[in-house]
């Protein structure tokens, strides 16, 4: 019995011993892998440069703005980095996707992003694009840094997602306190593009904003993108004589809703959003005087180049004017210092920095993440537009 006892004891011990055997050899193996994994990364890259992807409209509705606010800045400013020596040694093989200028599009460029192995994306500027594209960028684990979309959906995706601009739930209400509490307006109405996911989203945190602070929202009407005659929306409009009008609407259908409103007698106050940032919306103010303000990244046009980074003299030296849009250098100087700082090209590695560094030096100022890949008290410029230029009203922090 004694022997029988003994016998199982030592069979429960060889058991124990291959077990750990076992798993230490699961271990040694999963540390092979990942050491496998992490030097085919550093020779991809190090063979090839560093692949970042650029991702914006070529062609489309918004081609014309996005080739002056963000390409032409984003090409100017990577090559001054490969004229440094690039980072970490390695020269910036930028890579540019077209979006189209359609979500379909974005997503499309997006998959060909990751097939061509690039390691982060910079772009879209329109939220509904950066949506479509950050869904495939998220799962395959490669960073995307927009410099302009600006809806909360955009970074909800995942934590690969990020942005360098401000984010519409403090947009939308700046407006709505700056409606109320500066020009004293309590009547507002509000016009929605509901092919746009951006303007739904600044619809919605405008009306209940401006509610929360006794507001009153006296019309709120949708209208579809492609969409030419406003008529009936007018005629109500005109009816309900609001104080101002919300429209974050995109620049096509800004100009036919102000024209048409202009038609019917409507000299009411339009408030708008970023969207009406865009040199369309410059050029049509040259030949039609309207009532109007709008909010927007706050940028500082003289704002001076960085120690490290002469993006803006080499801007100017290139294309003999100011640069379109500073966010975009800053999408490029948060990643370089991310890779710098962790002396890798891993998407993991440099993501987690992204999210880490408590303060990233960048033009006009300072920028640090929130958990979800937003900037924090990033200013907020309220401004006008007319003859053909728009003019910082007044900068706040909300």
């Amino acid at each position: 019995m004694k022997c029988i006892k003994n016998i199982a004891i030592l069979i429960a011990l060889v058991i124990i011993a291959l077990l750990l055997h076992n798993c230490k050899k699961s271990t040694e193996e999963q540390q092979i892998v990942k050491e496998k994994q992490d030097t085919e990364v550093v020779k991809k890259y190090n063979d090839n440069g560093i692949k970042i992807g650029s991702l914006f409209a070529l062609t489309g509705e918004s081609a014309e703005f996005e080739e002056w606010a963000f390409i032409r800045p984003l090409k100017s400013a990577v090559e001054s980095i490969n004229e440094t020596g690039g980072v970490l040694g390695k020269k910036i093989e930028l890579i540019e996707y077209d979006t189209q200028s359609t979500s379909i599009g974005a997503k499309i460029a997006a998959d060909k992003a990751v097939q061509d192995g690039v390691i982060a994306v910079i772009g879209a500027s329109w939220s509904s694009h950066s949506i479509a594209a950050a869904k495939v960028l998220q799962e395959a684990k490669i960073i995307q840094i927009s410099p302009d979309s600006t809806s909360p959906k955009v970074t909800q995706v995942g934590d690969y997602i990020f942005r360098t601009c401000i984010v519409d739930t403090y947009q939308g209400k700046v407006a709505a306190h700056f409606v109320k509490d500066e020009l004293k307006f309590s009547r507002a109405a509000v016009l929605v593009n509901t092919d746009s996911e951006y303007t739904i989203g600044l619809a919605d945190i405008f009306k209940e904003e401006f509610k929360s602070i006794q507001g009153e929202i006296v019309f709120l009407e949708e209208y579809l993108h492609k969409s030419a005659d406003f008529s009936d929306i007018l005629i109500k409009v005109k009816e309900l004589a609001p104080d101002i009008i919300y429209l974050p609407g995109r620049p096509q259908d800004i100009m036919l809703i102000v024209l048409q409103a202009q038609k019917f007698g409507i000299d009411t106050f339009f408030i708008g959003s970023d969207s009406w940032n865009d040199t369309r919306i410059n050029d049509f103010s040259r030949d039609t005087k309207f009532n109007n303000y709008f909010t927007a990244p706050w940028t500082d046009k003289n704002v001076k180049d960085i120690k490290q980074y002469n993006f803006v003299e080499n801007y100017k030296k290139m294309h003999r004017g100011d640069p379109g849009n500073t966010m975009v250098y800053n999408a490029l100087v948060v990643l370089i210092e991310s890779i710098i700082k962790t002396q890798s090209f891993n998407t993991e590695e440099i993501k987690n920095a992204m999210l880490n560094t408590k303060s990233f030096q960048v033009y006009g100022g300072e920028i640090t993440f929130n958990q979800y890949g937003d900037p924090m008290q990033l200013p907020v410029a309220i401004k006008t537009v007319s003859n053909g230029e728009d003019k910082v009203f007044k900068v706040v922090i909300y």
